[in-house]
């Protein structure tokens, strides 16, 4: 009888596996490396943006706007870039502690995929290829999860 129930809460685990339900915003910047203004709506991204040593080389930067998007582990969330190119993301893994979850998720920017992992109340910068005439798109991704 025991080694039946243990059957059945084995095969019955990944029906109440936790499911992930990320709702992710994406913020485009316009980055340049020659010396001009930061945009006052980007305030709270540059904490992170000078934390990150691929992104301190840029001297202005410009709000372009900012999207939303839904992920879970079986559908990425996608949106259109203000390049053309097309930003996916979808959801491996979260990791959950008191005060920092931790996202291992799979993002693609046009044909390019990598797995990266973030904290969910930081943002994940990613440079999404050139913006014509205008510098460098640079994405500030924030996905929070909620308890």
């Amino acid at each position: 009888m025991r080694n039946l129930w243990l059957l059945a809460l084995f095969i019955l685990t990944p029906a109440f596996a936790e499911e992930i339900f990320l709702t992710c915003k994406v913020t485009e910047i316009a980055a340049t490396e020659q010396e001009g203004k930061i945009d006052a709506k980007l305030k709270k991204i540059l904490k992170s943006i000078a934390k990150n040593e691929s992104f301190t080389k840029y001297r202005s930067l410009k709000y372009l706007g900012k999207k939303s998007f839904n992920a879970t582990k079986h559908k990425a969330g996608t949106i259109k870039l203000k390049n053309g190119n097309r930003l996916a993301l979808k959801v491996v893994s979260v990791v959950r502690a008191h005060k920092q979850n931790t996202i291992t998720a799979d993002v693609t920017v046009g044909e390019n995929t990598e797995r990266q992992s973030f904290i969910d109340r930081h943002y994940l910068l990613l440079n999404a290829g050139e913006l014509k005439g205008k510098g460098d798109l640079v994405l500030a991704i924030s996905c929070p999860v909620f308890p």
